[in-house]
């Protein structure tokens, strides 16, 4: 299937937006509630979750920045994507 760049283009700037929508819908729940584990009294599991609680918001902004990139990379890809002109490799007899 053959794509314009404007349709590619227009699908790159919906696709980042929805993405940085999204972004800003869930890291504000998502902080909430892992600063809530975080002040929670757990016991013996408090050094564990020291631990892992950075650890998984790491992860969470790592993936939100990864998800924001990848649709430019696709782009990018796509736009400089050729198919071989097939006429350079035939043989002259």
């Amino acid at each position: 299937m053959e794509r314009s760049i404007i349709t590619a283009g227009a699908t790159l700037i919906i696709a980042t937006f929805l993405i940085i929508l999204l972004f800003f819908v869930l890291s504000t729940p998502i902080t909430t509630i892992l600063d809530g584990f975080d002040d929670a009294d757990a016991g013996e599991a408090t050094d564990e979750m020291n631990e892992f609680l950075p650890n998984i918001e790491g992860a969470f902004w790592l993936g939100f920045s990864i998800a924001i990139i990848t649709p430019a990379i696709i782009f990018i890809l796509w736009v400089f994507h050729r198919e071989p002109d097939w006429y350079y490799r035939r043989r002259r007899l």
